[in-house]
């Protein structure tokens, strides 16, 4: 009997504790900021997010959650969770949240904003953790959000401008908030050898936080190094110019570029990957939270210039230009 009670009191112990730290962990739920969390990307470049909003009940939570999953999309890019998620920001500009006050403070409304068409209900769901804190007027509710951000839809609205919904404010359209923005390309070429008659063949190294995407993304670098970079040349190797000499080429083309560099583009039919895609152990890198990977790929030089020239990209080498 003397330990049947003992087991009960311990039992009651543990579920006091537990019940005191849920409360704990409940009351201060709404005094933190909870960083989004991304959990996947879609092939169509929309990102789906575990997002905490709070409000006055459910429908209120739920809109915030909304709101946050956007607005970081927007200022603060995704770094928690699925490393896939881009963490770079769409609009990086400092300050600009504020700067376009009254843009963002019409896209966020309530009534109307625009930042409801970037939000899918595809996969929108409540999670299984809801809190409350507060009685009366000053209650409020805590729910975690599954959301998917459109994000190449919303980075598109952003280049071509918006439709002012106050025609007292302003006249017409704007010349929008985020220019076309310019793919970061972070990598380095230098020659590896010498390839067969019009091929080079070089290495490259690129930069992810997942060594499989970096070796993928080595043979869009090299093209693009091949097109617009070119490489200096080393002992035995002569180094080469690149394809185009136009600063703007990228930007002015920017639409064949977008096409020409995508997954599964055109770029594909100029680019092989050599030793069957291996790594040797110096080429594999760890600098801060990312991966420095070195791969070895031939380009077909002769094809690629072809290709440029009959799309009327760049100038032949006949033309003299």
């Amino acid at each position: 009997m003397k330990k049947t009670v003992q087991t009960i009191s311990l039992i009651l112990i543990v579920c006091l504790w537990t019940f005191n730290s849920e409360a704990q962990r409940n009351s201060n739920i709404g005094k933190y900021n909870i960083e989004p969390e991304c959990l996947g990307v879609e092939m169509d470049g929309s990102v789906t997010l575990r997002v905490w909003g709070t409000g006055r009940n459910r429908i209120d939570a739920v809109d915030q959650a909304k709101k946050i999953a956007v607005r970081d999309v927007l200022f603060k890019g995704i770094r928690k969770g699925n490393p896939d998620c881009n963490p770079r920001p769409l609009v990086p500009e400092v300050n600009a949240e504020m700067k376009y006050e009254d843009f963002f403070n019409r896209f966020f409304s309530d009534k109307g904003g625009d930042y409801k068409k970037f939000v899918s209900g595809r996969d929108e769901r409540l999670d299984n953790k809801i809190f409350r804190k507060g009685m009366g007027d000053s209650k409020t509710v805590t729910y975690s959000v599954i959301v998917r951000v459109l994000r190449s839809e919303l980075k598109e609205y952003l280049a071509n401008g918006y439709t002012s919904q106050s025609s007292t404010d302003y006249e017409g359209q704007s010349t929008g908030i985020m220019k076309q923005e310019r793919v970061s390309w972070n990598y380095e070429i230098e020659p590896a050898g010498v390839g067969t008659q019009g091929t080079y063949l070089i290495k490259v190294w690129s930069y992810s936080r997942r060594p499989v995407l970096a070796i993928e993304q080595a043979k869009k670098n090299a093209v693009h190094g091949i097109i617009f970079k070119g490489f200096g040349g080393v002992q035995g190797i002569p180094g080469q110019h690149p394809l185009s000499n136009d600063p703007n080429l990228e930007i002015n083309q920017s639409e064949f570029f977008k096409n020409f560099f995508s997954n599964s583009g055109k770029y594909m039919k100029f680019v092989n990957i050599s030793n069957d895609g291996s790594v040797a152990a110096e080429d594999r890198l760890k600098v801060g939270n990312e991966y420095k990977i070195g791969v070895v790929v031939s380009v077909n030089v002769a094809g690629l210039r072809k290709d440029l020239e009959e799309a009327g990209i760049i100038k032949s080498l006949s033309s003299g230009m």
